[in-house]
């Protein structure tokens, strides 16, 4: 673990109980999902998560959709090809 100086002790932490406990880490820094792919930790981001609300029918995709914009004005960083081929998918 000793190589892995960018990230923090906290995203090592969550790295390690999700290891531990076979979960699924969720993350969007770019280091600790590498880190976890090396060491078979399934690892998703913030887009899989609103597939998933999708996909349970928990909320509708245009909601979705809209609730993914906002996000994005807000200033969060998301793979844009992704989210744009959601808003393709959602409406």
């Amino acid at each position: 673990m000793g190589s892995h100086r960018s990230l923090s002790s906290i995203d090592l932490a969550a790295f390690l109980l999700a290891r531990k406990l076979k979960a699924v880490l969720l993350s969007g820094d770019r280091h600790l999902q590498q880190l976890a792919v090396q060491n078979g930790v399934t690892t998703h981001g913030s887009v899989w998560i609103l597939d998933e609300l999708i996909r349970w029918e928990i909320i509708a995709p245009q909601k979705v959709a809209e609730t993914l914009r906002k996000i994005i004005k807000q200033g969060a960083r998301l793979p844009a090809e992704e989210c744009n081929k959601r808003f393709e998918l959602w409406g």
